[in-house]
């Protein structure tokens, strides 16, 4: 009797069990398990300067492209550095600019050593450091950039 029992209750319950396997295996199969895949990208430097748009790009080594506005009020001589928390690796993004008020600088990263993979969510960490055009005194400025590498 406990064996007919036993065969019911599988008979019964072993559908609702393959049903629940199939529909978990096509949601990891459709990456839904991978939610940073929906986490829009993010690039924030602070209200002294605004982050207009970024890019990361993938390669051998990869390298990081942006557009920041100056919200200062004032000329600044400025001097981007961009760091990926994965390698450590730190590195100018050009020479020291001076930039107007509400004036929008395009610059691009190259890495050395760090390698973007393409389609893979990365961080990169931005340094913003500035002087009023005519002083003497550093301001510096920590910020970052999140998104998907292209």
């Amino acid at each position: 009797m406990k064996g007919q029992a036993a065969y019911e209750f599988l008979a019964t319950y072993v559908w609702a069990l393959l049903l629940i396997l199939a529909t978990l295996g096509a949601l990891l199969y459709l990456g839904i398990t991978q939610p940073e895949r929906f986490v829009p990208n993010t690039c924030d430097v602070g209200l002294e300067f605004a982050c207009e748009d970024f890019q990361i790009v993938s390669g051998t080594p990869g390298s990081f492209d942006a557009v920041i506005r100056n919200n200062l009020g004032f000329s600044a001589d400025t001097q981007v550095f961009a760091e990926s928390p994965r390698t450590k690796e730190q590195i100018p993004c050009g020479a020291i600019i001076t930039m107007h008020s509400g004036e929008k600088l395009e610059f691009s990263c190259a890495f050395t050593t760090t390698d973007f993979i393409l389609d893979q969510r990365e961080e990169i960490r931005l340094q913003v450091i500035y002087t009023k055009t005519g002083g003497t005194r550093k301001h510096t400025i920590v910020g970052s950039a999140k998104g998907v590498t292209q």
